[in-house]
């Protein structure tokens, strides 16, 4: 298998797969090992990986592993290591990483990894760290992640994360901060974002995110803030969507929201409102549409569909017929 450059061996977890067998991928430049968690395999392993490009070895979570093997992965450029959770694992692994470009630590939330790790990764430009819980991450981690694009934290609930943190995510485009409903993160956090173009606050019922926080959003095409239920994101937060392209707002059972919302969506191409069934949305809100190609009204029993506004926007009609 020396002339190998990718392979995909996911799930091989049988204990006749040994670190000898890695011996024979010196000139292998992209590998998949997610599942392999047999204890046959260890950081010897990963001598033979020192050319290696892409790696996957996510849920590998045998003790055999430790910071050993990363110091053969500095070549890496995109790594993951999602639900990699075991203590043999900490900041001293990532001190092998500095050109990984993209990072994918879902998981891994043993306080043996602290804000320090993300230090050697901070050239990183897309990293996943959702339901990485432990309190070892907080603020001070964030300021190495200057030049990142694309995070997603989703499930971080810790209270050492809060708005003081994305001070330094000017630079970024796309953000996932699902379930991160904690009253540490508030409209401060998004003064920074101006940049953003899609936005993940799905979840995010805190009430320190109100209408404010949208003042500093009207760069986003892309935002998913279904299940938001708090009452302080009213109508005048989505006068400043008016670049928006893709809208997400189902199960938005907060009152606070009506047919004023949409006077500034004229440009929304996909819309999702399904069950949305405590908002004062109406019938009326269709002749505001104009610019619509999805749309997603499942459950919302408040509207009749049958009033003259959906007339004045044909593909609307044309989708509501079979929902």
């Amino acid at each position: 298998m020396r002339g190998v450059r990718d392979l995909d061996i996911t799930g091989c977890c049988q204990a006749t797969i040994t670190n000898e067998a890695f011996t024979h991928l010196d000139g292998i430049r992209k590998l998949n090992m997610s599942g392999c968690y047999q204890r046959t395999i260890g950081d010897d392993a990963f001598v033979h990986l020192r050319g290696v490009q892409e790696l996957d070895m996510s849920h590998c979570r045998q003790s055999t592993l430790s910071d050993e093997a990363f110091a053969h992965l500095q070549g890496v450029r995109k790594l993951s290591m999602a639900g990699c959770d075991q203590a043999t694992i900490t900041d001293a692994a990532f001190t092998h990483l500095a050109g990984i470009e993209q990072l994918d630590m879902s998981g891994c939330s043993q306080p043996s990894i602290t804000s320090a790790a993300l230090r050697c990764v901070r050239g990183v430009r897309a990293l996943n760290m959702s339901a990485c819980t432990q309190d070892t991450l907080g603020d001070e981690g964030f300021q190495y992640l200057a030049g990142i694009e694309e995070l997603n934290m989703a499930e971080c609930r810790q209270p050492t994360i809060s708005s003081a943190a994305f001070a330094h995510l000017r630079g970024i485009q796309r953000l996932n901060m699902s379930y991160c409903n904690q009253p540490t993160i508030g409209d401060d956090a998004f003064k920074e974002l101006g940049g953003i173009r899609e936005l993940n606050i799905s979840f995010c019922d805190q009430r320190t995110i109100t209408d404010a926080a949208f003042e500093h959003l009207s760069g986003v095409q892309v935002l998913d803030m279904s299940w938001c239920k708090q009452r302080t994101i009213s109508d005048a937060a989505f006068a400043h969507l008016r670049g928006i392209r893709q809208l997400n707002m189902s199960y938005c059972g907060q009152s606070t929201i009506g047919d004023a919302a949409f006077e500034h969506l004229s440009g929304v191409q996909e819309l999702d409102m399904s069950h949305c069934t405590q908002c004062t949305i109406t019938d009326g809100v269709f002749s505001q549409l104009v610019g619509i190609r999805k749309l997603n009204v499942t459950g919302c029993k408040q509207l009749t569909l049958s009033a003259p506004e959906i007339m004045q926007c044909t593909r609307a009609v044309r989708l509501l017929r079979h929902l």
